[in-house]
């Protein structure tokens, strides 16, 4: 997976580690390449990562997998991994300053273009 990502472009250096996680704009091409629109397949707030910045989120996508899986003599792929939001400005300070709020966890599995998602607590 690591190589696919590199061969993309998506996995980039930060400082002296590796950086964890996509941006949505980051993984789109890999959805894309597998056949999902990440538009509309209706993970939470994602439409909501470019809006005016007290109602928008930050939409990030950890340990992406695409697993090739023959059914009925039919390949599919199936796609999973974790799916995080977190709302940049969602609380004021007694000072003016806004702060961003806190982030939420999923896991997801995209099936035949229908996507399941579960919290993680």
């Amino acid at each position: 997976m690591k190589s696919l990502l590199q061969k993309l472009g998506l996995l980039h250096k930060e400082n002296a580690g590796e950086r964890r996680y996509l941006t949505a704009d980051e993984a789109k091409p890999f959805f894309q390449a597998n056949g999902v629109d990440i538009e509309s397949v209706g993970f939470p707030d994602i439409s909501s990562r470019h809006s005016h910045p007290l109602m928008s989120y930050w939409v990030t996508f950890q340990n992406i997998n695409a697993s090739p899986v023959f059914v009925n003599d039919r390949l599919k792929t199936v796609i999973s991994g974790i799916y995080s939001t977190q709302a940049k400005c969602s609380y004021q300070d007694k000072s003016g300053s806004w702060h961003p709020g806190d982030e939420s966890y999923y896991t997801f599995k995209i099936d035949d273009g229908s996507l399941e998602i579960n919290p993680i607590n």
